[in-house]
């Protein structure tokens, strides 16, 4: 029952008035009331009670038969057609009868009125399995709908004596008729008795079977439905593009199943462990171009004049996630046929963007020749296709055989050396070799439940670093696994808020949360240790005999380690005392978070001991511990191999090896930075390593530089180290992995003190360590630059522009405004695009950010536009960035919806537009969550970004206010990211109060020290 004293107007009820909320009162009826003693009422209220009782009988009667009567009846009949309208036009009038569910509520019309809102856990209904579905739908793209039938297979579970329900999972769906039949047997028809209806909250549809004389083991259920198109990029959704061929708007529909909306499009059992065989058919306009799914076209067939429907082969056995189907005007770009050696491999893309698919082509055919011969496994279906989706919220999606991408995670114009930089080719290689990996780790093989996503996350990721070095040679791009990956998982897997990678997921909000660096990153790592402490030979036959036997199954972690420990055993590389799962549990299952060993000696000896690596600061009570390779190299010995001559195990926190080195000879573990660990040394060993710095290879220098930081932020070592490392890379200007970890290590630092006094020492001395580099390699870039030149001197200039060198910004403004002065032909290297865009929108006003803005809007590039959107953040007028804000939630700006966290963050990492993008965010928090729902973590990535400069208290106070605003919308799904924020603050402010003073030392002291002018 409504509260009338608490009313939504604004109004409360006192002694029959209404008083609005400052004061001001309202008369309600007042010529109803009768000051004289007695009982009396006038003809009109009379009226009003007689007939307000009518009504309230005709409800009575209505819901006392909605809720009566069985919501499917058992005797439905069909003719088995979907009413077809026009595909991008209304449906014809046609009315559907609507099931209710157990409250006899439409399922479009449910409403819950608590504001806050409790997360049920998954259920898990036993009893059947779906073997096949027998899809079909037509989407109606005018008032976003599908209409559909599906028949699905199921089978009863023999391991489970019951009858139970048969449950699929719906979101959005109206069933419009639903029937059951028996496949048992063919001589009787058994007559089944069964009751459809929506389950809790119309999130599932329930069918309740009632027993027979004979046994009900093999069932088709086939069910009518409409669903929605959305247009959030989840589910079953509908776009447009401005075609440049026709010069109009050509809609399209596409998919993005994953994790958990395949039931948006189709009643379906929606989990990873259900896999089942598809037969899809869409029907669709003559007027389309393009219609794909996951197979082949089998046949088409005209159903009226101007439609068509097309029906696809059966696709092999496999998750629903993994459906796929798109219909668009979108043309075919490079492709290869006929190929017995290849699947079909066809590139679509926008007609303007064609000629851009050549290097994801290429790419694309020589990374699944890698992966057959690795896997010694062959891609399983006879065609691949690789669509640029004009609006995309992931970067790619790995939907067997219909491989989805954001266009600039595909595209490179055709002349790379002019338009693309060496980072963006390498971007697209990041998502498309991990697609293409995917289709063994996560289609052919899937993990059981969400629970160990990273079994197909985490392996694609790292495959991607393999196959890519093995395609790309000169990238030398395995060895940046140890600055980008570490970069991105230990930062995230160092305070409370971490999780082991394996963990237990049972609400909605777990899954989506669990697609985060701890499942890709952290997993890439410690399957790159695995392969470091088994070897290259037992590693990839443990892969490969994992693969076979589980293909077109399900897998849990424990199949993995057996099949590990088992090809370990043959190549005997491993202890017999230990077993895989053994050591990986102790990184998967038993913790969270990470060990820091440290280093010290003793004469000769060198004592190792492990503990937790926490922030804010090291917890001395937390006993965790973890199985530990420990590799090292030393100036009497250089490691040959990963494979560890020591173990730390998890009973272990010290150790000691014998005759290790004298007093001034350096000593490294953790070679190649193969194991999830950082290391610590003491300051004899500090001081030998800085002293042979020259003699370590780069990925250990890089290793030491990103540890140092990492150290001194935890209070574990002074931040003198890695300041000094700085200082010493004046000597090293063309080290690209060590300059790239220092420049990952003063992000933090330089977030922490942009606003306070010790900041302008620090600006001094980074441009102390960058100058040499800088002009080593200046702006100009030298035909016999190779691609790691090109990405090297890209940082150095960054770096250089962004701490203030004047040449550097000068510079940067004068090729800006050069491009202003002639709009035909752009001379800014590619590669260099991003620093110089952001510089001059920095230091310039509304003419540079408005050129800007039309380039973003009128470049055919989709890696251009994402430069241009990170620049427009750049500007330091607080009005322009606030204009900016605003077009993220508007649908008629050009900032498409997959781009609005991008935008977003590029003003909230901008010191200037950090407050004016949290009051954003908390002024239009309720229309940011329904603008852009909540399937690709988009309000999460913005609440991640606009805590960069929170170290303050006020800042905690704020935060806390938009949490609580937050929390009384009921935003279940970014609970988890305003806690995440609320510990990242809270290291901030902790960070600032202890370790600010430290570093302001150690910065004045360098000044002195070198003689620096400010």
């Amino acid at each position: 029952m409504k509260n009338y004293n608490n009313m939504e107007t604004g109004y409360i009820n006192e002694g029959g008035q209404l008083k609005s909320k400052n004061g001001q009162k309202y008369v309600v009826n007042q010529y109803c009331r009768n000051p004289e003693p007695g009982y009396y009422i006038s003809k009109s209220c009379a009226a009003v009670y007689i007939i307000l009782f009518l009504v309230m009988m005709i409800l009575t009667a209505l819901m006392t038969y909605l809720l009566l009567v069985p919501s499917c009846a058992l005797d439905n009949s069909s003719n088995g057609t979907i009413y077809t309208g026009s595909i991008w036009s209304p449906i014809s009038n046609h009315e559907e009868e609507a099931h209710t569910n157990g409250d006899g509520v439409l399922s479009d019309q449910a409403k819950n009125d608590d504001p806050i809102v409790i997360e049920d856990e998954i259920e898990f209904p036993e009893g059947w399995k779906p073997i096949h579905y027998d899809l079909l739908l037509e989407p109606h793209i005018e008032n976003a709908t599908s209409r559909g039938t599906v028949d699905i297979l199921m089978l009863r579970d023999e391991n489970v004596k019951d009858l139970k329900p048969i449950v699929l999972d719906i979101t959005e769906i109206e069933i419009t008729d639903c029937k059951v039949a028996s496949n048992d047997r063919n001589d009787i028809d058994l007559g089944l008795d069964y009751i459809c209806e929506y389950g809790k909250d119309n999130d599932s549809y329930v069918i309740n079977l009632k027993k027979t004389k004979f046994p009900i083991n093999n069932v088709t259920v086939q069910l009518e439905f409409v669903s929605k198109l959305g247009s959030t990029l989840t589910g079953f959704y509908k776009g447009s593009f401005m075609n440049e061929e026709t010069k109009e708007t050509s809609t399209f529909v596409s998919t993005q199943f994953s994790p958990i909306d395949a039931r948006r499009a189709f009643p379906c059992l929606d989990r990873p462990y259900a896999k089942a065989t598809f037969k899809i058919s869409m029907i669709r306009p003559t007027a389309k171009k393009l219609s794909i799914s996951n197979m082949p076209i089998e046949s088409i067939e005209v159903v009226r004049p101007g439609f068509i429907r097309e029906n696809f082969k059966v696709t092999p056995k496999m998750s629903t996630y993994l459906v796929a189907f798109h219909i668009s005007d979108l043309k075919m770009g490079k492709t290869i046929e006929n190929d017995s050696s290849l699947p079909t491999i066809k590139m679509y893309a926008q007609p303007e963007y064609e000629n851009m698919t050549n290097f994801a082509f290429n790419l694309t055919v020589e990374s699944l020749k890698f992966f057959e011969k690795y896997f010694d496994i062959k891609f399983q279906l006879p065609k691949i296709d690789m669509v640029a989706v004009p609006d995309f919220g992931f970067n790619g999606m790995e939907n067997w055989g219909l491989i989805t991408f954001r266009e600039s995670a595909l595209l490179a114009p055709e002349n790379t050396n002019k338009s693309s930089s060496i980072a963006h080719l390498q971007r697209i290689s990041r998502t498309l070799v991990h697609e293409v990996a995917h289709q063994w780790f996560g289609n052919l093989v899937t993990m059981q439940w969400y629970d160990d996503l990273w079994l197909k996350e985490g392996f694609s990721t790292y495959l991607h670093y393999v196959g890519t070095d093995a395609i790309k040679p000169e990238w030398d791009y395995f060895k940046t696994i140890t600055v980008y990956e570490f970069n991105q998982a230990m930062p995230k897997d160092c305070d409370s808020s971490s999780r082991p990678i394996s963990f237990k997921v049972r609400t909605k909000s777990d899954i989506r949360r669990v697609f985060d660096p701890i499942s890709y990153s952290k997993g890439a790592l410690i399957i790159n240790m695995m392969r470091g402490f088994l070897g290259e030979a037992a590693f990839r036959l443990g892969l490969t005999n994992y693969l076979r036997k589980f293909e077109y199954g399900n897998a849990v972690q424990d199949e993995l380690w057996e099949a590990m420990t088992m090809n370990a055993r043959k190549e005997r590389v491993l202890d017999e005392s230990y077993s895989v799962k053994e050591i990986m549990d102790s990184w998967t299952v038993d913790s969270a978070g990470f060990p820091v060993v440290t280093v010290s000696r003793n004469g000769t000896n060198i004592i190792l001991k492990q503990q937790r690596y926490f922030l804010p600061h090291v917890n001395e009570s937390d006993d965790t511990k973890w199985f530990i390779p420990l590799t090292y190299s030393s100036s009497r010995r250089v490691a040959e191999s990963e494979i560890p001559e020591h173990w730390m195990s998890n009973k272990q926190s010290e150790i000691i090896l014998e005759d290790m080195v004298s007093e001034d000879e350096w000593i490294h573990f953790n070679v190649n930075r193969t194991g999830y660990y950082r290391v610590n040394y003491d300051q004899l060993s500090w001081k030998n390593l800085l002293r042979n710095f020259k003699s370590l290879s780069d990925v250990t220098r890089a290793q030491l530089i990103d540890d140092s930081f990492a150290l001194a932020r935890a209070n574990l070592t002074n931040y003198d180290v890695p300041i000094t490392f700085g200082i010493f890379l004046r000597a090293y200007p063309l080290d690209y992995l060590s300059w790239w970890s220092f420049a990952n290590g003063l992000e933090y630092v330089t977030n922490m003190i942009r606003r306070e006094p010790a900041y302008e020492n620090f600006r001094t001395v980074v441009r102390y360590s960058v100058k040499n580099a800088y002009e080593e390699l200046g702006f100009d870039e030298d035909p016999e630059d190779t691609d790691i030149d090109l990405l090297h001197r890209a940082r150095i200039v960054n770096m250089a522009c962004q701490f203030g060198i004047d040449r550097c910004t000068v510079k940067a403004q004068l090729m800006f405004r050069e491009w202003i002065a002639n709009k035909v032909e752009n001379k800014i290297a590619p590669n260099l695009k991003a620093t110089i865009y952001c510089i001059t929108l920095r230091e310039g006003g509304s003419q540079e950010w408005n050129f800007a803005f039309k380039q973003y809007q009128e470049t055919t590039s989709a890696s251009e536009k994402e430069v241009l959107l990170d620049a427009l953040g750049c500007t330091q007028e607080p009005w322009l960035l606030s204009k900016y804000l605003n077009m993220t939630i508007s649908s008629d700006s050009s900032i498409r919806k997959q781009d609005g966290s991008r935008v977003f963050a590029s003003v909230a990492k901008n010191i200037v537009g950090t407050e004016l993008a949290f009051d954003f965010l908390y002024t239009n928090i309720g229309e940011i969550a329904e603008y852009f729902g909540d399937g690709f973590s988009t309000i999460s990535k913005m609440i991640d970004s606009v805590t960069t400069f929170m170290n303050k208290d006020y800042h905690k106070e704020n935060f806390q206010r938009f949490a609580e605003k937050a929390n009384k919308l009921g935003l279940i799904a970014i609970e988890k990211s305003i806690k995440l924020a609320e510990i990242e603050i809270d290291k901030n402010i902790f960070w600032r109060n202890h370790l600010y003073t430290q570093l302001k030392d150690n910065l004045d002291k360098a000044v002195v020290d070198l003689r620096l002018t400010n």
